[in-house]
């Protein structure tokens, strides 16, 4: 058996007196944990799951706080090597790395922090790495737990910084990760050229290289598109991995947050491109 400890420090405001409004407080608890449990569940299974059950082989236990700070102590407790689909046998001694790894990866894509969401090195070495498709739906699957994770933020705390073993940080919550996950304004439809970057079937959602922007965006498929659409997102899909011609034409509604960054694309319509005549 391991355990390695996780924990989520509060600071500033109400925080440096060792203290927290209650609900606020509960709130964020509840948010962090979940999406430790989340991640815990895919990094055994591969699976994207939104809602319970979810497997206990890296079980998540709350622990009492320390005396003279204000940070939620976590504890992971692993009581037999770990046999992941995605990973195979992961021994007890690196399971903390494996975590680390993806809660680091997960959370700053999800807090708009993609600089600091290099994919986990440990996950693409893997036996069977999961597709950037399926971490891109993994991203999407702890967003509403990032945002509740964000209730104390300016309500008793100025920032919640998550930290795995000794002092290995995931990411630092405050008021610009706050405003990143709380806002998103559509605009205007418009028309883009793209390839699939990713793709994950099951939850209708990936990322496309947007040749104007120069960089990948994360979208998700609007429920009304014709199953072209789809055909044509999965074969771009094909052909990108093959270094083939895979550029298609969009009709998506950018999401956008306050400072006007493109945050994500409701993707509408696709087809693809004719490849150039020689």
């Amino acid at each position: 058996m391991v355990d390695f400890p996780v924990l989520a420090k509060f600071d500033g405001d109400e925080a440096t007196r060792h203290r927290l409004p209650a609900y606020e407080a509960a709130n964020s608890l509840v948010g962090i944990s979940r999406s430790f449990v989340i991640v815990n569940h895919f990094l055994v299974t591969g699976e994207v799951r939104k809602r319970t059950p979810y497997v206990d082989d890296i079980a998540v236990y709350y622990e009492p706080p320390r005396k003279g700070s204000l940070e939620a102590l976590f504890s992971f407790v692993v009581e037999n090597p770990i046999e992941s689909t995605i990973a195979g046998t992961i021994a007890l001694n690196v399971v903390s790395n494996y975590v680390f790894e993806l809660l680091k990866y997960t959370w700053n894509v999800a807090c708009g922090k993609s600089e600091l969401a290099d994919v986990p090195k440990i996950i693409s070495r893997s036996r069977r790495p999961p597709m950037q498709g399926d971490l891109d739906a993994l991203v999407d699957a702890i967003e509403p737990a990032a945002r509740q994770a964000h209730t104390s933020i300016g309500r008793g705390a100025r920032d919640i910084t998550i930290i795995v073993g000794n002092n290995n940080t995931v990411t630092k919550l405050d008021k610009n990760t706050a405003d990143y996950l709380s806002s998103a304004y559509p605009q205007n439809e418009k028309l883009i050229e793209g390839s699939i970057g990713s793709f994950n079937a099951n939850q209708k959602s990936g990322s496309i290289f947007d040749y104007e922007l120069g960089k990948l965006v994360r979208f998700y498929v609007d429920k009304n598109s014709d199953y072209m659409t789809i055909r044509s997102i999965t074969e771009s899909l094909d052909k990108y991995a093959k270094q083939e011609w895979s550029r298609i034409r969009a009709r998506v509604i950018p999401i956008v947050v306050a400072d006007g960054r493109t945050k994500r694309y409701q993707l509408v319509y696709a087809r693809p491109m004719p490849a150039p005549q020689p």
